[in-house]
């Protein structure tokens, strides 16, 4: 099972976290939070990384949805979109929404939301 979608883009990190954070907004996510990895390493181990953020994408309308469904399918939440420095370009990757359902089990309001997501997402990566 393939975890998420991916696609190296041809610009700077910087422009790619510009880039994906408009694409989100565009498909009807917004981005609730951002982790630098890179940062992070650097401030708390003392060693370089390569650029890498992690963007927490939500869209509320189907957070509450889900939420009201399973409180704790919160675990799964935002979306994890990464961006990272790679060999060519910049490697953008969001999850699949569906992969993380997988652990949650059946439940026919959840693979609603996830249907809904899932295309959502796969746009905002293919349109970069």
């Amino acid at each position: 099972m393939e975890l998420g979608f991916s696609k190296v883009v041809d610009c700077t990190f910087d422009q790619a976290i510009a880039k994906t954070t408009q694409a989100l907004i565009d498909v009807g996510f917004g981005v609730v939070s951002d982790i630098d990895i890179a940062g992070t390493f650097k401030t708390k181990l003392g060693i370089d990384y390569r650029p890498y953020r992690i963007l927490g994408a939500c869209n509320p309308a189907l957070a509450k949805i889900a939420l009201d469904e399973m409180p704790e399918i919160g675990l799964f939440m935002p979306c994890n979109v990464t961006v990272e420095q790679v060999d060519g370009g910049v490697k953008v990757m969001a999850i699949d929404p569906i992969a993380a359902l997988a652990v949650a089990g059946p439940n026919p309001v959840l693979e609603a939301v996830v249907n809904d997501a899932r295309p959502r997402l796969q746009q905002a990566i293919a349109s970069l």
